[in-house]
């Protein structure tokens, strides 16, 4: 049993009762503000008190003493807020040994937040400040930002976590930035997401399917779905403080986020699920009222996504054994909230529930070590357990058919991808759902006919085959109107020293592609029928002559920036992929050891 979780249950008993009877510890009898603490008073509270809540006398007296303590400090603090605006910060920061402490800081509401880190990094003795990053309400301070505009307050408590270097000789703060390994997952994870090929990242549901969203909306939802893949990775690390801040960052990703997806997917809930797991691991109790909404959130969405009874799980996957493991998780964080809450009674209901489904999800050693000794990993054993109840021969048939069924939907995915690049896109630049399109071509239809079709009916598969069957003059009309080659792309390339209308011919033929443009025209120098279509356009051999040997080098040139574009965005995923698990699953893949740990942890109190 954690010695601080000891202290922190008889405090939050003390406080309790003291609330209960509208005691004053500030005031007399039991402080005289020419005396200061009345002890003697204040030990035959303690002894009374001791009685009551069933506790050591000395533990009692020793909080009636903390809690004056604090009240006393909250007072002076206000009296200097007003007197000098200076606030007082409460900063919870881990110490040396792999606890906590709890430092003061006196700073101005109008100063920016790098003041605070400043101080904060100061008061730790730390050479780096930008190392410290505080946390407020469930949100990372702005160290640009002015404090008072990010909702902090005099006598407030907040968090600290400290980001480690990779050098420790770095001492600066720019070479701390470099070493700043949360804004380079951002960086890359940015630098992917604007490949326009999509090559890197790609959003799937459960089943293996793309999703296929807006442009805008795909930014910032994959954005959201990086940060939280990186913060898994830390969260396996058991690197809490680093894998917060992930999460935080990709909590502010999907807040900007528009996509009605999010009201029907799990990815939101289990952000909020994994921002109250660090806060519990970080012991981060000042951080309980945002980990009580974010559960609230994180319950909601699992009724929605899968619902009331597991039964959109059950629906879709035929088993609920891996999804009860979050459900468990949920019930166990919420039960920890309220006991910290001091709302014991049903803080002690759901930390039996989560006790009882734990023990049900439990499964045998020996059956995972067979199925790992038969080729397959222990993530699909443990998740494929689950599923079957502990059955080995179920197992072995889910993994086969979850492998195979996910292996079908990337095969489409591919099919989609091909597809779009092959149609390219619109002068008008309306989106076009992939999936719709290549179900259109799979009847029969004619490409350039479905996208027109698509476009016409927003996307509308029906009413898009209907005029497809029926409406077929005017779609051809409007593909053959609705060309228009790319007027940056047509400067560009005549920059190059193409001629303008064999330009225009070239984009029209692969849907303004640049690339694919600029690389036919080069196949076609090489081959001569660039200068002779030249010379059929412009009346002149000279003028074909002329116009080669610019293009040629421009084109190289143009060529090698897109190889060194490609080579930067592979070496930044090679980064962002380190450590990221390639199972889908990964994320249903609970060890339960910890979970087991803090049930049998807050049983003691009960």
């Amino acid at each position: 049993m954690s010695g601080d979780l000891k202290i922190e249950n008889i405090l939050m008993q003390v406080r309790s009762k003291l609330q209960e009877d509208g005691v004053k510890l500030w005031l007399s009898p039991y402080y005289e503000e020419s005396i200061g603490p009345i002890d003697e008073m204040i030990e035959k509270l303690a002894t009374d008190y001791c009685q009551v809540l069933n506790v050591p006398l000395n533990y009692c007296q020793a909080a009636i003493s903390e809690l004056q303590c604090n009240a006393l400090d909250k007072l002076r603090a206000r009296a200097e807020f007003a007197e000098t605006g200076l606030a007082t910060i409460k900063v919870r920061a881990p110490n040396q040994v792999g606890g906590t402490r709890l430092i003061t800081i006196n700073v101005k509401l109008s100063e920016t937040g790098r003041t605070l880190q400043e101080l904060v990094g100061k008061e730790l003795e730390l050479e780096c400040p930008l190392r410290v990053k505080l946390i407020s309400a469930g949100r990372v301070i702005n160290s640009h930002q002015i404090l008072s505009e990010q909702k902090l307050q005099n006598n407030q408590q907040i968090l600290a976590v400290i980001l480690e270097t990779s050098d420790s000789q770095a001492v600066n703060a720019a070479e701390s930035a470099a070493y700043d390994r949360v804004q380079k997952a951002r960086d890359d994870a940015q630098l992917l997401i604007n490949q326009k090929r999509h090559e890197f990242m790609q959003m799937e549901d459960q089943k293996g399917n793309a999703i296929h969203l807006p442009p805008q909306e795909r930014a910032s939802l994959m954005m959201a779905l990086a940060m939280h893949e990186k913060a898994k990775v830390e969260l396996k690390k058991e690197n809490y403080a680093e894998a917060l801040l992930l999460l935080l960052d990709a909590d502010n990703e999907f807040n900007q986020c528009g996509s009605n997806l999010l009201q029907n997917v799990d990815n939101y809930a289990l952000l909020n699920l994994d921002i109250a797991w660090c806060y519990l691991c970080l012991k981060s109790v000042q951080q309980l009222p945002d980990a009580e909404n974010r559960l609230r959130i994180c319950e909601t969405n699992f009724k929605r996504s899968y619902g009331q009874d597991l039964d959109r799980v059950m629906l879709l996957k035929g088993s609920t054994g891996n999804e009860k493991a979050l459900i468990m998780r949920l019930h166990l964080l919420q039960a920890i909230v309220l006991f910290h809450q001091n709302r014991r009674l049903e803080a002690q209901s759901l930390l039996m529930l989560a006790e009882t489904e734990l023990n049900q999800l439990k499964i045998s050693d020996e059956s995972v070590t067979a199925l790992i000794d038969m080729g397959y990993t222990m993530s699909e054993a443990r998740i494929g357990l689950r599923a079957c109840g502990g059955d080995i021969d179920r197992t072995i048939s889910y993994i086969i058919e979850l492998r195979s069924s996910r292996e079908e939907a990337r095969k489409r995915t591919r099919k989609e991808r091909r597809l779009m690049k092959k149609v390219g896109e619109s002068k008008d630049k309306t989106w076009i759902n992939p999936r719709s399109l290549t179900d259109l071509v799979d009847m029969g239809f004619p490409s350039e006919l479905c996208v027109a079709a698509l476009q016409l009916s927003d996307n509308n598969v029906a009413d898009a085959v209907n005029m497809l069957q029926n409406n077929k003059t005017a779609l051809q009309q409007k593909v053959s109107e609705d060309f228009i080659p790319d007027t940056k792309i047509v400067d560009e390339m005549t920059k190059m020293g193409f001629h303008p209308e064999i330009i225009n011919m070239s984009l029209r033929h692969v849907s303004n592609n640049m690339n694919e443009a600029v690389d036919m025209l080069l196949r076609m120098q090489g081959e001569g029928t660039y200068d002779n279509l030249l010379t059929s356009i412009c009346g002149s051999t000279s003028a074909a002559a002329t116009s080669t040997i610019p293009a040629v080098a421009n084109a190289v040139n143009i060529l090698k920036a897109n190889v060194e574009e490609a080579t930067d965005a592979m070496a930044a995923f090679e980064r962002f992929s380190e450590g990221v698990s390639a199972n889908e699953d990964d994320y249903l893949d609970l060890s339960l050891v910890m979970e087991e740990n803090f049930i049998a942890q807050y049983k003691n109190f009960f």
